[in-house]
């Protein structure tokens, strides 16, 4: 039997536009299919781009009542002698400072080595003990002087750097500093043990500081100043518990009767920052709502989630989280700080904030302790957002339980597109054998009649 190259090949019958037909009505029906699956794995990922702005409303929510936020100080400082830091929450005031006394760091210096490379017997053991009752052992096979530094500068828990000093004539000199200032960090006593060379250049006590080749060159000193006529000593040129949340630095070039005068107040642009930051992100998700809702009338064209519950219930849940009435004071609502909806659409959105930037200054300057419980309260504005989005975010919120359905939704399209694209392929491969048959079968037919055709007509020329 001859090859079929082509269907209806030989016939007058045209099986492969009919096949052709029917495989492009099939894609249109996929491609319906696909398209509507399409549309729910858009609403999906808007679901998260929507989740996404609601946590950033309660994360600036949250930033309202953190301490950072809510008690926030500035310094100022006239004098050189000190700088100050502060973390929230410290005690505002005025503070008179005056710089009786610098912290230093003790320092030691051995005698001098005409060779700083030159070992004193073969190993040694260093015991260094602190006055604050620190101990270390160092031991080293290298006992020149470059050997010695070495040492001691591995051993982090010495409390001690080591440098060698030059001094360009008659040879070199190890320099001990104790790395922390203050009395208590002194170097107490070294103690070489095991080589009696390298003892008598490096053993020390504080108890006769120049009667040894290793003598004391600057004596150990805490800071003293005096605050508010109080005298304060400190190990380091930092004070950090003089006054609760400041710091006071001393100048390494302060002298003494230094006086500095500093200024510890309330910080309200703190709070200021923090209401613009959760305007802004309130509005913001005011815009994406917009965005993935609205529907155009004019003309007739949609958004994701138009006409979606899930979306217009955050909508109405978060607006309602902003009537907020803190319940004591004069002021006790957002609108008496100056924050409020503004009555118009923006760009076509509607229910966004604004904030009077006056009104929330006076009353920030007049009632700060009111501003403090409307935004942080146990009535406020941050513990009202939190509630709300508590329904909203997280595997339990509305969000996630939208976006489970809608997964479900899209999982049975792609099961429900898999299994019409398979059925329709193998009806269309079942038509095409099918079609096969009837061209060799039309093909055999026009092959007898023509055979038969060419009989009748010898039979005819054969009886005239």
């Amino acid at each position: 039997m001859a090859t079929i190259t082509s269907l209806g090949a030989g016939t007058s019958l045209d099986l492969e536009t009919i096949l052709t037909s029917l495989q492009a009505n099939n894609e249109v029906v996929l491609d319906q299919l696909s398209a509507r699956q399409e549309s729910y794995e858009v609403k999906v990922s808007s679901f998260s781009q929507l989740q996404s702005s609601v946590q950033s409303v309660l994360d600036a929510a949250k930033a309202l009542a953190k301490v950072d936020t809510l008690n926030a100080v500035k310094s100022t400082v006239s004098g050189s002698a000190v700088t100050v830091t502060t973390v929230a929450g410290a005690t505002p005031g005025q503070y008179s400072v005056t710089v009786n006394q610098v912290a230093t760091a003790q320092r030691l210096q051995s005698a001098s080595a005409l060779d700083r490379t030159e070992k004193h017997g073969a190993s040694a053991t260093l015991e260094i003990e602190l006055e604050n009752g620190t101990k270390t052992t160092i031991t080293t096979s290298d006992t020149s002087l470059d050997g010695i530094a070495k040492a001691i500068n591995a051993n982090d828990e010495s409390g001690v750097n080591a440098t060698i000093i030059n001094d360009g004539q008659n040879g070199s000199y190890l320099m001990l500093t104790a790395k922390d200032t203050g009395q208590a960090n002194t170097i107490k006593s070294i103690n070489v043990t095991d080589n009696t060379e390298l003892g008598a250049l490096l053993n020390y006590t504080s108890a006769d500081p120049t009667g040894g080749q290793l003598v004391q060159t600057q004596e150990a000193l805490d800071a003293e100043v005096t605050i508010n006529g109080i005298a304060v000593t400190s190990a380091s040129n930092s004070i950090t518990e003089a006054v609760d949340g400041v710091t006071f630095d001393i100048s390494p070039d302060a002298e003494p009767n230094d006086v500095a005068t500093v200024s510890i107040t309330s910080d309200p642009q703190a709070i200021k920052d923090a209401v613009t930051k959760f305007v802004n992100a309130y509005n913001s998700l005011q815009t994406t709502l917009y965005n993935l809702t609205s529907f155009s009338v004019a003309d007739e064209t949609q958004n994701p989630l138009t006409g979606d519950s899930t979306a217009r219930n955050i909508q109405t849940s978060l607006a309602s989280a902003l009537q907020v009435v803190s319940g004591e004071g004069a002021l006790q609502t957002l609108n008496a700080l100056g924050i409020s909806t503004n009555p118009d659409k923006v760009a076509g959105v509607g229910g966004t904030l604004t904030v009077d930037s006056t009104k929330l200054t006076n009353a920030l300057n007049s009632n700060p302790a009111d501003v403090a419980r409307v935004l942080a309260g146990p009535n406020g504005l941050a513990a009202s957002i939190t509630t709300a989005t508590d329904a909203i975010l997280g595997s339990s919120g509305s969000i996630k339980h939208r976006q489970d359905g809608l997964q479900e939704t899209v999982d049975a399209m792609q099961k429900q597109y898999d299994n019409t694209e398979s059925r329709m392929t193998a009806e269309l491969d079942n038509m095409r054998a099918r079609f096969v048959q009837l061209t060799v079968l039309v093909n055999q037919m026009n092959s007898t009649s023509s055979y038969l055709t060419q009989q009748f007509a010898a039979l005819s020329k054969s009886t005239s």
